[in-house]
This record gives structure tokens, sequence and C-alpha cells, in this order.
């Protein structure tokens, strides 16, 4: 796997490797990578399955949309596809998983969590691509059309904590 990231920063970055890790135990879909090159880190995400390629698109409509909304979320660089592997090449943010911060801290992310989303549930639908929440990704009603999208946001809103600032 680590000739395909390789493969992915050079064709589709230019940018030479220094190292890539894989980050185990944080994630259940896509296997996650921190890759680091010269003055610049980036998280690098493959799924296995070519079909799953929408939802890294769609994921990244999500990330878009949340940073719009002053949620913060990391940049996604690119979306495509190598030798039918779907992946994802982020920017890098630093921070700290938060099911390993204190109590206090936790408590302090839930709280965040809670305002990120009030903001997430006025997102009604996609008019980048003028198609509902429901089309994106149908998950049962009409009645619950919004919340896929409010789950992956929540996912993407992220529990990071960053040199004395909670996210």
């Amino acid at each position: 796997m680590k000739e395909i990231i390789n493969q992915i920063l050079e064709s589709e970055l230019n940018k030479a490797v220094d190292s890539i890790s894989e980050i185990i135990g944080l994630g259940l879909v896509n296997k996650v990578y921190d890759v680091n090159c010269k003055n610049k880190s980036y998280v690098v995400r493959i799924n296995p399955d070519r079909n799953k390629e929408f939802e890294f698109w769609k994921e990244k409509w999500c990330m878009k949309k949340a940073s719009s909304l002053d949620i913060p979320s990391p940049e996604v660089i690119k979306v495509g596809l190598i030798h039918d592997l779907p992946f994802m090449i982020m920017n890098k943010v630093e921070g700290s998983n938060g099911s390993k911060c204190s109590q206090d801290d936790q408590l302090t992310i839930w709280n965040r969590l809670g305002e990120y989303a009030n903001k997430i549930h006025g997102v009604k639908q996609i008019d980048e691509l003028k198609i509902t929440t429901y089309e994106f990704h149908p998950i049962g009603t009409e009645e619950n059309k919004d919340l896929d999208l409010m789950m992956t946001l929540y996912f993407y809103a992220g529990l990071y904590i960053s040199k004395n600032k909670v996210y």
C-alpha cells in the first residue's frame, strides 16, 4: 500500500514522500495513512471498494460545507482513483483524539459538537449539485433525509484539541 501512496502523492501533488505510517484503531471503513513530505503533512484515505469513490466525493462536499459553517475541517486536496482504489488526500490537522482527553476536555468537546450540530441542522440541500441529502445516500424515508449528512459532518467536525484550543 505504501507504494500506491507514493504513486498518489507523486502523480497528484508532485510531492516526494519522506514517510508513511498507517493510522490504526481510529476508524473502521478506510485505510488511513499519515504521510509526511518535505515541509507538509497529509492524510491519505484509501478504500478497497471501487464503488466507494462517490462516498469520498460526498465527504469532500460535507467537509467543505462544514468549513463554510465555521466548523473546523480538513481541506480535501484531491479525490480520485488509482488502480481502481478510491482515495482522498487531505491536509493534516494536528490534534489529539478526543477519547484520550480528560473528562473536562471531553465535556467541552461535546458542548462544542452541540454547537456544530445546531449549525448543521440549517443545511437542507446540496446547492452545488442541486440534489438533496436524501438523494446523495438514501437511508430510509424523506423524514430522515438529513441524518446521513449530519452524521458525516459530526464525524468530520472532529474531536481535535490543538495547543490549548478545543475545537
